[in-house]
């Protein structure tokens, strides 16, 4: 068999775009992208079959819900988005459409029917035309979608209420459709809509929490993309922190971070970025990067990478002069010691989220007498309640193609071996605080890393990241 030839094949004999010169997607594939994405793949490391694997896991859990219906799964894609007039943001597929399909573009739809004789999933997708060809570039269109998805069948989206009213609109069919806060509102005020009116209320689902459920444990390959992705996340940082030291400056560092993440692989960073110098780094959700940092003062930056689907979420300290204050260091140390506790806790079938984030408050308790800032004579819900004011937030939060990944899973959930999460104490002293020593007061610390639970305790994905002082210190200090 020849190269082409070979190429057009996957292992079950079915024909594939990925090596066909002749039709253009409006995604990455095979064809455009080898060095990306192998013949069997619909996007990077993730196959085809792996694909389908998931709309079967999917299909099984909806059955068993009553497996005297039939049921209709609709997963939406998400609106294409704009900052002005004809100004569209970076488009960012919605993560159940992405983990279900692997198809990228806006205006699509899949849905999945399911009865006690299996299932079969319908790619409803928007079709070439001349006008977007000349302004945005191809789409996949029909047969695009049908050859790289490797979905059962593909439909015009124009055909799309039409189909489901013939599908769904049943006293024997439930309608699993998120109908509450709808994923794309023009496709649901363009054909959703006018079917949720023609069903009963009583047989409309919501399968979100169920699709969660199996993004939430990664397979193999997910945790393959999410290493990679630790490791591009940990020398972004490391090339930024040593960048800072001549350019304290927010907007610079910013700069700084958007190009070692795309300049090494990443589509974009995973979410607007952290960097905030100085008492900036006292707003948990600081985004304004746009102040010069002084050279005493600290920057903390909290930042991501999206390779290809799948996000980071770390965060680092430092100080922009290259050296800790003795105040600056003692607080760092404080935070890394109550980070490093709270990932030994990270342990499949013992703890939860929530019960590390138990653990992380009293260990901030204990830290806060350590630094003088609480008395050893307070009660332990007085300093519960000081530990809560000092870090308003949670340890931490599931982590996989989105940053707050799946979040109708519950923190009180066992951890699982295959999860990944994220773990973040922090401390943040306010300027104006006469309970903190002077020379403590208008600073804010975090240090994050991404954790991945395995059968017999954890992987640190963001380890090769430099996190105590004197890693820190020699890390911005090495010419």
């Amino acid at each position: 068999m020849n190269s082409l030839a070979h190429s057009l094949l996957l292992g079950n004999g079915r024909r594939c775009l990925h090596g066909c010169a002749r039709l253009t997607l409006g995604q990455p594939s095979h064809a455009t992208h080898p060095n990306l994405i192998a013949s069997n793949e619909v996007t990077p490391r993730i196959t085809v079959q792996e694909y389908r694997s998931r709309r079967d896991k999917l299909a099984d859990v909806i059955s068993s819900y009553d497996t005297s219906k039939r049921h209709v799964v609709v997963v939406p894609s998400h609106d294409r988005s704009y900052m002005a007039a004809g100004v569209p943001f970076i488009y960012r597929q919605h993560s159940n459409m992405r983990y279900l399909s692997g198809f990228l573009e806006n205006e699509s739809v899949l849905v999945m029917e399911i009865d006690n004789t299996g299932h079969h999933s319908t790619l409803f997708v928007k079709e070439h035309s001349a006008h977007e060809n000349i302004w945005e570039g191809q789409r996949s269109g029909t047969n695009g979608a049908l050859q790289l998805t490797g979905v059962d069948r593909t439909e015009n989206v124009k055909k799309l209420e039409t189909s489901l009213i013939h599908s769904a609109v049943n006293e024997d069919t439930l309608l699993w459709y998120n109908q509450t806060t709808p994923v794309s509102p023009s496709l649901h005020s363009k054909y959703l809509e006018p079917l949720v009116r023609r069903v009963q209320p009583s047989n409309i689902r919501n399968a979100d929490s169920y699709i969660e459920s199996l993004r939430l444990v990664k397979s193999e390959a997910e945790r393959d993309l999410m290493r990679k992705c630790g490791d591009l996340t940990s020398e972004m940082f490391i090339e930024s922190m040593k960048f800072s030291v001549e350019h304290p400056d927010e907007h610079a560092l910013f700069a700084k971070f958007d190009y070692e993440c795309r300049i090494n692989g990443a589509s974009n960073l995973a979410y607007l970025p952290v960097i905030a110098g100085g008492k900036n780094a006292l707003a948990i959700h600081y985004i304004r990067n746009d102040q010069a940092i002084a050279s005493d003062s600290m920057v903390l930056v909290d930042c991501g990478c999206d390779l290809h689907g799948y996000v980071s979420d770390v965060t680092r300290t430092w100080p922009v002069s290259g050296r800790f204050t003795a105040a600056q260091r003692e607080m760092y140390e404080a935070v890394e010691e109550i980070c490093n506790t709270c990932i030994q806790f990270c342990k499949a079938g013992e703890y939860s989220l929530d019960d590390i984030y138990s653990i992380m408050m009293a260990l901030t308790a204990k830290q806060l007498i350590r630094l003088g800032v609480a008395s050893g004579s307070m009660s332990d819900k007085q300093l519960s309640q000081l530990a809560y004011q000092i870090c308003p937030h949670h340890v931490g939060h599931w982590l996989g193609m989105d940053v707050h990944d799946t979040p109708s899973m519950s923190r009180s959930k066992k951890l699982e071996p295959h999860q990944v999460i994220c773990i973040e104490p922090g401390m943040y002293f306010g300027e104006n605080d006469e309970r903190v020593p002077k020379e403590m007061r208008g600073i804010g610390i975090r240090v994050e890393d991404n954790i991945l639970i395995t059968e017999d305790g954890y992987e640190n994905l963001t380890s090769a990241l430099p996190s105590s002082a004197n890693e820190i210190e020699a890390l911005l200090n090495d010419s």
